[in-house]
């Protein structure tokens, strides 16, 4: 799969592609080494959608075990602090700990990639990123709000809040500092100074992106 980060031939690209979800499935999806390389192979085929979901799945899987609000056991695959586990199989249980693994950590990276779609792209002097938010069903929910932040790309720290739609999500980007913000979207093209503290927003139809740019100034 990792052949899709180089190849441009389309016939092999489209071959690649319909590989995508014979590899959704264990072990490929255990090992956060392989599921990183079937993420990586994802974006690169333009298939998002298909990446933001495998995504969502392992970090659910992973986080509703880190996050357990009960101290059990380590043996019962329940990782105490600095034991983390060396796979995810299904169901996490057993004895699969090992001190020293961040495999958790993957999980964070993926979730600003991935789900909240954050891409940088390159830029000079300036922070610029690609932004696709694709949320899954059980949060792709009309009147919630989730916020990340403060982030910081290049510079510009800012803090970016997802806001669910019946037909896709608006995007707020709050900056902490003075600038000048530039929004490309598929219906819209906005440029605009902001102050610390200003707030920016743009609505996205499910599986749309947005490029961001950023100045300080």
């Amino acid at each position: 799969m990792l052949a899709a980060l180089v190849t441009r031939d389309p016939n092999r690209r489209a071959a690649l592609a319909r590989e995508l979800p014979a590899l959704d499935t264990p072990p490929w999806s255990w090992w956060p080494p392989w599921a990183g390389a079937i993420l990586a192979a994802a974006e690169a085929l333009g298939e998002h959608a298909f990446a933001a979901a495998f995504a969502s799945r392992s970090i659910e899987r992973v986080w509703t075990e880190l996050d357990a609000r009960e101290a059990t056991d380590e043996l019962t695959g329940r990782p105490l602090p600095g034991v983390a586990h060396e796979y995810w199989p299904t169901p996490l249980a057993g004895q699969r700990v090992h001190d020293g693994y961040g495999w958790g950590a993957e999980t964070s990276a993926w979730l600003l990639r991935y789900v909240v779609g954050l891409r940088p792209l390159a830029a000079s002097g300036r922070a610029r990123f690609e932004l696709r938010p694709l949320l899954p069903p059980a949060l792709a929910v009309p009147g919630r709000r989730y916020s990340i932040g403060p982030l910081t790309l290049r510079g510009w720290a800012f803090r970016l809040t997802l806001e669910p739609l019946t037909t896709g999500t608006r995007v707020v980007l709050a900056s902490a500092g003075r600038g000048e913000l530039i929004v490309a979207a598929p219906q819209r093209w906005f440029k605009c100074p902001l102050r610390a503290g200003g707030e920016a927003s743009v609505d996205l139809a499910f599986g749309e992106a947005a490029r961001i740019a950023w100045s300080a100034g």
